[in-house]
């Protein structure tokens, strides 16, 4: 595994075909771009960010990756969070 800081991802890119992730685009916050070739990624940014990645990438598909029923981040829950006091 390679942890990349200070980057951010930016674009995943597909094959022509659009089955497979061929790469991903990263930017640093002064423009930087770097482009990392790969065969497996773990998209662990949490319920929201992963749900913005996957809706901001419209390259193959005009609704988002993996949108095409229009569900991507519709049913997020948040978790419940309080105080209680007896």
């Amino acid at each position: 595994m390679r942890v990349l800081l200070h980057a951010n991802l930016t674009n995943l890119n597909f094959h022509p075909n659009g089955e497979a992730l061929e790469s991903l685009t990263l930017q640093t916050l002064d423009q930087k771009r770097l482009t990392v070739r790969t065969k497996q990624v773990v998209l662990a940014a949490g319920g929201l960010e992963v749900v913005r990645l996957l809706l901001a990438n419209r390259d193959k598909w005009p609704n988002g990756v993996g949108n095409q029923h229009d569900v991507v981040g519709r049913y997020y829950m948040c978790h419940i969070a309080g105080t209680l006091v007896l």
